[in-house]
Formats: C-alpha cells, sequence, structure tokens
C-alpha cells in the first residue's frame, strides 16, 4: 500500500537519523549528548545514557554541559521535522485521485517545516554561540507550533479514510518531535536555576527562566519605554515626504538610489558634491509617472494604483533623519516588489495609495512596507476556505520572515462568513511589528500564528476567531470592530498548545460593535493552554456576560481581564474561566510579554 511506503520512508528516515543523534559525538570540537529515551538501541546504549546524567547533574557547576544536552535536542527535532516533511510528500505523491485539500495540506506541511526548521536553526546557532539565551524559549515555542499546525492541517481531513494510516505515522512522528522539545524545556528550566559559571547555558538569563518556569509570562520592568518613539517618528516623517511627493515619487527614489551608490563608490567628497549639483540641475524641473497596472505575481490579480498626490516632489534626499529611507517604490506589484528585495538589512518599500488587488507572500527578512495610510493603500484578496485554501494560504498578505514592519497600509479579506476561515493578515516570523494599520475581514482577519509581535494604533474588524494563533503578540490602542454574525461572535482564539511563553494581549483599546451585531465573547481557547489577557479596555453591551465561549479548555488555560471599562465590562465571569477577573495587568506589556523594546528600535 502507498501509505505503507509513505511511513516506512519516514520512519526509516527517523531511525537512522536517531541512531546518529543518540549517542554522542563530536562535531566542531562541540559534544552532542542525546536525551536518555533516545539511546535505546544503539550499539553503546550505557555511555549514551550515563554521559545525559552526568551532563544533568554537572548543570550546577558545568553549565555547558545544559548546552550540549539542549542541542542535541533541537538536532533530533530538526531530524524528526525533516521526516515529516518527507512524509507529507509521499502523501501528495501517492495521491492519485487529486484530492485537493490533500496537496494543500501537504504544501502547507512542507512550508510549515521549513519554517520550524528555521527556528531549530537559529537555535542551534545561539547555543553554538552561547549567546540570545532569551530568544531561545520563543524560537522553540515557534517551531514546535509549525509542527502542531501541519499536524492539525491533517486531521482536518478527517473524512478522507483513504489517508488516515499514513496521517497516523505522521503523527506519531510529530508527537516525538513535540515530547523532545519539551525535555528542552525541562532542561532549560533546570539550568535557569544553576549558577552562572563559565559561559554555558547555567543561570541562563532570568527572563528566559521565568518564561518557561510559569505559565505566566513574565513581568515587565515597570517604566521602560517599549517602542522605539523615534523610530515611529521616523516613519511617519518618511511617509509624509513619501505621500507629497505624489507620481515622482519613483523618480525620486531612484535617484536617490542612484546618488547613494555613486557616494559608495567614489570616497572624493568634492566629486559626490560636483555628481550631485550636476544631477540636480540636469533634473531640475522633471517629473514622472508612477501610474501603472500590472498582473500579480501569485494570483493574477490587477494592482490599481491611485494618481498620488499633484504636489511638487520635495528637494533633497528622501531620507529620514538618522538614516531611514526608501529603497524602493512599488510599481504595480506589491510582490515583485518584495522578491527584489536583497536581504541581509533593512529594505524599505514605498506602496503608493491604491487598491492593490493581489496576495502576498513574504519571504524575505528585514522588510518594512509603508503605504500611504491605512484608509489610501489597501491590499484585497479573497481566498478562504470556501474558496479551497488552507487557513495558513487563505492570507492575503501572508508574512514567513523575521523582522518585518509595516506602516500605514490596510489588509482585507473580502471572501465574506459564507466561506468561513479567511484570512486577512498573517505573521508567522519572529518580530514583526504592524502600526497605523488596518486589518478587515470576517472569520480569522488577524492570524498572529507565531513568533514575537506587536500591533500598535490597528483597526481590526471581523466576526469570528478573528485575532487567533499561538504568537507571543501584544496588540494595544486599536479599535476592535464586532460584525454582525449569523451564530456568535467571538473576537480571539489562542492557539496556545503547551507551556510557553505565547499569548494574545489586548490592552488599552477600545471595541465596539456594528448594527445588527450580537451574542458576542471576548474568545475562547482554540488549544488547551489557550492565553488571553484584556487589560483597560473598553467593552460594549453585546459582550456576554460569562464572557467567554468554551471550547478546549485544559488546565494549563489563562484567560484574564484587568480594569476592563464600558458595558460590556463584569465584575466576574463563567467558573470555568481560570483565572477571570485580576486585579492587575501592569505587567503584560509590550516589553514584558513579547520584549518589543529589544527589537523594535532605529537600526
Amino acid at each position: 500500500m502507498w501509505f505503507q511506503r509513505a511511513a516506512t520512508l519516514a520512519l526509516a528516515g527517523v531511525g537512522v537519523a536517531l541512531a546518529i543523534v543518540s549517542c554522542c559525538y563530536m562535531a566542531d570540537n562541540y559534544l552532542v549528548i542525546s536525551h536518555p529515551t533516545l539511546c535505546g538501541g544503539v550499539s553503546n546504549t550505557t555511555l549514551c545514557s550515563d554521559e545525559f546524567r552526568a551532563a544533568r547533574r554537572q548543570l550546577g557547576v558545568l553549565p555547558q554541559a545544559a548546552d550540549r544536552v539542549t542541542a542535541a535536542m533541537v538536532s533530533a527535532v530538526a531530524l524528526q521535522v525533516r521526516a515529516i516533511i518527507a512524509a507529507a510528500a509521499e502523501i501528495k505523491r501517492a495521491n492519485v485521485r487529486q484530492n485537493h485539500f490533500v496537496n494543500v495540506v501537504a504544501d502547507d506541511c512542507s512550508t510549515q517545516g521549513g519554517i520550524a526548521l528555521r527556528y531549530l536553526g537559529r537555535t542551534m546557532e545561539a547555543i553554538n554561540s552561547n549567546s540570545q539565551h532569551h530568544d531561545r524559549a520563543f524560537w522553540l515555542s515557534a517551531a514546535s507550533t509549525q509542527v502542531g499546525n501541519c499536524v492539525d492541517g491533517f486531521k482536518s481531513l478527517a473524512p478522507a479514510a483513504t489517508f488516515q494510516p499514513a496521517f497516523v505515522h505522521l503523527e506519531a512522528i510529530a508527537n516525538k518531535a513535540d515530547d523532545i522539545l519539551e525535555a528542552v524545556v525541562a532542561i532549560a528550566k533546570k539550568a535557569a536555576t544553576a549558577p552562572a559559571t563559565n559561559n554555558g547555558l547555567g543561570g541562563l538569563l532570568p527572563k528566559f527562566g521565568r518564561k518557561l518556569a510559569s505559565s505566566e509570562p513574565m513581568a515587565g520592568a515597570g517604566g521602560v519605554k517599549w517602542l522605539d518613539e523615534d523610530f515611529v517618528a521616523q516613519l511617519r516623517q518618511l511617509q509624509a515626504e513619501l505621500n507629497a511627493m505624489g507620481d515622482d515619487v519613483h523618480e525620486h527614489v531612484a535617484r536617490r538610489q542612484l546618488d547613494d551608490d555613486d557616494d559608495d563608490d567614489d570616497d572624493d567628497d568634492e566629486n559626490k558634491k560636483d555628481k550631485k549639483k550636476n544631477r540636480k540641475n540636469k533634473n531640475k524641473g522633471s517629473s514622472g509617472s508612477s501610474k501603472s497596472k500590472s498582473k500579480s505575481k501569485n494570483k493574477g490579480g490587477k494592482s490599481k494604483n491611485s494618481k498620488g498626490s499633484s504636489a511638487k516632489p520635495t528637494s533633497g534626499p528622501i531620507r529620514a533623519s538618522k538614516g531611514l529611507r526608501a529603497n524602493a517604490v512599488v510599481k504595480g506589484s506589491i510582490q515583485d516588489a518584495v522578491d527584489a528585495a536583497p536581504g541581509g538589512s533593512r529594505y524599505v518599500i514605498y506602496v503608493p495609495a491604491g487598491t492593490y488587488n493581489e496576495q502576498v507572500v513574504i519571504d524575505t527578512p528585514d522588510i518594512i512596507l509603508i503605504g500611504a495610510g491605512a484608509g489610501k493603500t489597501v491590499v484585497t484578496y479573497d481566498e478562504s476556505y470556501g474558496s479551497g485554501s488552507s487557513t495558513f494560504d487563505s492570507a492575503t498578505v501572508g508574512v514567513n520572515s523575521d523582522r518585518f514592519v509595516v506602516f500605514g497600509m490596510k489588509f482585507v479579506n473580502t471572501a465574506g462568513p459564507e466561506n468561513h476561515q479567511a484570512v486577512a493578515f498573517r505573521a508567522t516570523g519572529d518580530q514583526s511589528a504592524a502600526i497605523d494599520c488596518s486589518f478587515e475581514g470576517s472569520q480569522d482577519t488577524l492570524y498572529v500564528d507565531a513568533g514575537r509581535q506587536y500591533y500598535s494604533n490597528c483597526y481590526i474588524g471581523g466576526t469570528q476567531d478573528f485575532i487567533f494563533g499561538d504568537a507571543a503578540a501584544v496588540i494595544e490602542n486599536a479599535k476592535i470592530q464586532l460584525h454582525p454574525s449569523k451564530s456568535f461572535i467571538t473576537l480571539t482564539a489562542s492557539g496556545r498548545a503547551k507551556d510557553t511563553p505565547t499569548g494574545i494581549v489586548i490592552r488599552n483599546s477600545v471595541v465596539t460593535a456594528d448594527k445588527g451585531a450580537a451574542k458576542a465573547y471576548l474568545g475562547r481557547p482554540w488549544k488547551k493552554c489557550a492565553f488571553t489577557v484584556f487589560v483597560n479596555t473598553v467593552l460594549p453591551s453585546i459582550i456576554m456576560p460569562d464572557g467567554w465561549l468554551s471550547w478546549n479548555e485544559g488546565s494549563c488555560m489563562y484567560l484574564a481581564e484587568a480594569g476592563s471599562k464600558g458595558p460590556g465590562a463584569k465584575s466576574s465571569r463563567a467558573d470555568w474561566v481560570d483565572p477571570g477577573i485580576i486585579s492587575n495587568g501592569a505587567q503584560y506589556t509590550p516589553n514584558g510579554f513579547a520584549e518589543v523594546n529589544s527589537w523594535l528600535v532605529l537600526a
């Protein structure tokens, strides 16, 4: 049977891989020791297990041993993930009847597995360089989330019984990966209590230890500014300058790029001045047009850019103070502009006013998108579960890469509630931020999938589970709009499946409801360890007295409110909600929950 071949391929790959990792080996003079359950069946089981136990005993006096154990476990998880990708590919190859959703889920699993491997790779690099201890918890959590997403995708194919046997084997591999990840967390917890000696994992940064040791994320340092106001000010300044140029913005950005290239190649200051002076005289009074239409790279939709402002372009360089500047301007397709980014450093793309009917996937790190404003630059599409897409792939804009920032844009999924899951914006990379943006849809509007995320001064509209996922996401100063639903409305759906430093925090925001909207809840637990907190948020009268809707609650769940206001606020919620109303939510800041101040800064 084809599914037996898939299982044999996957399990054989795992068996060989684990045999390699299971004992002890030297790689770049770095001793790697595995978890004892992985030592069975190898040629020297006793030695392997003894070394592991010795490493655990020495955590307090030889912290490097913790790194060795952690590295071995992360390596084992990576091998499991590769086996999962191989099994999913085999399922797709064997899909002789071309079941559409089987192919969709298999492709998603391959993408999600690749993202998981990237997170695991970053963890291994940090271990080998003895750095970024506090990042490891987030990266391991994100890897676990992607493995879980793959499994959940195949679970959704339950009616396709033909594929069930192969999926059972794939799920077993995924469960093994999850078990190892949990073991890594256990090691890290113990290492966090060890004294800081030498250069290893003992005395791990206190923040990391607290995050892993408790289901409640760490408290933020009082008075610390979590948002780099200078960075945001520069975004606003650059946006204003670019908006003022109107149709001439393409020419000015291209000319500024040429000036910079010339500057890099010429160390003679006088020559630089002469070049700039001559070029300025040559181009004085010139104008260009950015008006264009082109097909979207991904889906064939058209991008219709407005003509733009008739204002004359500003003189001088297109560069805000301290160096933030536009590297490129969209001429039709946002996807084409993103794909042209070189990666490796921050790359700013200006998206002029207009409606861009396209689906965009961002795989390049360090991208900054600046629109003309959330009411002026709009990206819209209509992929959904109803049209044959998965939740993951339905996103109008999906960000797989790290360190993504978007400023002044609107993202819309127009599929409507009748088409079920339809994402307007998905962020899966680490350290993602959206400022002055708008997210509009129905079910599953904003997918905070993984990593650390921050949303400031944004509008978010939807019906069911329209803020959902398993990132460490902080949303503040937001306007959240409840649209009518035929059944019920749920603002959030946390996908936290284990005791990890992730969850959804909504603070200092205002929730309002459309006419006709009714029977609304703050959220429901999508996964058993769901973590959602509302802090100092105004709630409308249509919020049900229970506050939360029962779904998949577990003992590790954390659903809370602090300082709720408005007619929807109550002094207590349903008995099953834990902890429910809390007295103080001051610790749930962007800095304390998602460490925003460590990464949303001007580079």
